[in-house]
């Protein structure tokens, strides 16, 4: 007899998180190691996974991180989060 688990959905959200958030830390410490710009008393692993069941987000809280990402006029584009997330293997789609 087939007893249908209620939580089934749920459980299986966390584990796939948990899995997909294992695969974004990898992500995560290759960008750190890409990154071009180390802002002065920040923390050297600015990027960070971040998790909340189903997504998994990896940010940047450089405050400047937006210029090592897509450059400015006078600083080309170093791209980390993207490079680090294309050598983790994941497809990234940009619009």
């Amino acid at each position: 007899m087939f007893i249908p688990n209620p939580n089934f959905v749920r459980e299986m959200m966390d584990e796939t998180a948990d899995v997909v958030a294992e695969q974004a830390q990898v992500a995560a410490d290759d960008a750190n190691k890409l990154r071009h710009r180390i802002m002065p008393r920040k923390k050297r692993n600015a990027i960070v996974v971040e998790k909340e069941a189903p997504d998994v987000f990896i940010v940047n809280t450089d405050l400047g991180g937006h210029l090592d990402e897509w450059g400015s006029k006078n600083n080309p584009a170093y791209a980390p989060l993207r490079s680090g997330v294309r050598n983790a293997g994941f497809d990234l789609i940009e619009d």
